[in-house]
């Protein structure tokens, strides 16, 4: 049985001569409201400013906005006709996503337009998105655990429905979960085994925040906080290459728990 290191030997080796394009397709279904990429929680640096400068940021920030109103209404009309359309479509994007992290994982080397090669496929995946949401979001009501544990169930549907045009999205939801049943803890493994990786990408803002939050307790600028950019940035940056590494990881780990992933010639011989 594949442990988590043998996943991400694997999606090394897929990666090879594959990585700008792969943080490409990354960056995009990003931006289309497919996967995440993970930055760390600077709230807990907030108590580095006392609380009157909070209310001076608070009122640069008001003053701000409302010198600029034009501005934050035309951001904000932008703002809510892109996330319509990305309720939309993501889920298309999300077939044409899975399609290309396990043509990765074969060892092919898929074009950046294999992200929407499905995007014929809006209804089904206007559907998946909807029921795996629903299911998700009920069984979180209950408490944070269940929830947790039927995003690990149901994490396999998009890979399914990807390679099963065919199939609808409750059943592959139902298939998805006969898929992860006893490979949920190995899931969480192979995520869990990233984690260094994740802290090497968040640590340029981890530490840049409170350097920046410090320097306005004296100076009360919010020029204090232009080093975040340039930190943020590298942030970003790092944080696409580690979801590209972590997607071509889960794409094998798909094709593992499936069995439909290239036996090699020593597992050919095993048998």
């Amino acid at each position: 049985m594949k442990k988590a290191a043998d996943f991400r030997a694997a999606a090394r080796a897929a990666l090879k001569g594959q990585w700008r394009t792969a943080v490409l397709t990354v960056f995009v279904a990003s931006l289309l409201g497919v996967g995440s990429v993970s930055f760390a929680n600077s709230s807990q640096y907030s108590s580095n400013l006392s609380g009157t400068s909070l209310a001076e940021f608070s009122d640069q920030l008001s003053s701000f906005l409302s010198e600029n109103i034009g501005i934050v209404f035309s951001a904000v009309a932008i703002s809510v006709i892109w996330a319509i359309a990305v309720i939309i479509i993501s889920g298309a994007v999300k077939f044409g996503y899975a399609c290309y992290f396990l043509k990765l994982a074969d060892g092919e080397k898929p074009r950046f337009s294999t992200l929407f090669s499905q995007m014929d496929r809006i209804w089904p995946g206007f559907c998946m998105n909807f029921f795996v949401n629903l299911f998700i979001g009920l069984w979180s009501m209950l408490l944070f655990i269940p929830g947790l544990i039927k995003t690990y169930s149901y994490s396999m549907t998009a890979y399914i429905m990807a390679e099963r045009p065919g199939m609808g999205a409750r059943a592959a939801i139902t298939e998805s979960r006969y898929l992860m049943d006893g490979n949920k803890w190995r899931l969480f493994c192979l995520g869990f085994s990233f984690i260094g990786w994740s802290i090497l990408c968040a640590a340029p803002v981890a530490v840049a925040f409170p350097l920046c939050s410090f320097s306005y307790a004296f100076s009360e600028s919010l020029r204090s906080f232009l080093p975040m950019l340039p930190m943020g940035i590298v942030s970003f940056i790092g944080a696409l290459f580690l979801t590209a590494y972590h997607q071509t990881a889960v794409a094998d780990f798909y094709r593992s728990i499936s069995g439909t992933g290239k036996k090699t010639e020593a597992e050919v011989i095993s048998e």
